[in-house]
């Protein structure tokens, strides 16, 4: 990929494209059997401890290619691997265990994400603000699902939700 594709403004540096490049290389060269860890993964502080990574010496003062900064340890928030944990093992795990018949690893999947908090995001919020609190990931993914398939595309009156708004006196 040309750097020129590559996207730095308004992200904080510690999101810049080349220092997540960066952490993704130190996790593969790292981490020896990472598919069988994630795989037998069973707790949230598991895949935590998987995913905790030292960037080399050029990345803790840099942030770009040649260009130095301030020394700084550029290392996965709990934040960013719980965003990865719901976005990227979470699905994977419930998908490997359905093409393999094996429901066990359906099952982590959907604990991981019962485990996990609520994400926290424009539009979890705007759910919030109508009274509905996400209390896990399983949750939270649940209601970006809701939004996509019906708030998005304006689908209100399909959607047992949007009609008890629309319409309190509505019972399905």
């Amino acid at each position: 990929m040309r750097a020129v594709g590559w996207n730095f403004p308004r992200l904080r540096p510690a999101n810049f494209p080349t220092v997540r490049i960066a952490q993704l290389a130190t996790l593969v060269h790292q981490s020896d059997h990472l598919l069988s860890k994630a795989l037998a993964a069973q707790t949230v502080r598991e895949v935590e401890h998987m995913l905790e990574v030292k960037s080399s010496n050029y990345w803790q003062t840099h942030y770009r290619f040649g260009r130095s900064s301030a020394k700084r340890d550029k290392k996965l928030g709990r934040g960013t691997i719980h965003l990865m944990l719901i976005n990227t093992l979470a699905p994977f795990l419930f998908l490997y265990g359905k093409r393999l018949g094996k429901a066990r690893y359906q099952e982590r999947a959907l604990r991981l994400l019962q485990e996990l908090p609520a994400e926290n995001n424009k539009i979890i919020r705007r759910w919030e603000s109508l009274g509905f609190r996400p209390d896990s990931a399983c949750q939270s993914q649940a209601l970006l699902q809701l939004y996509g398939q019906y708030c998005k595309p304006k689908r209100c009156l399909s959607c047992a939700i949007g009609n008890a708004i629309l319409n309190p006196s509505f019972e399905e």
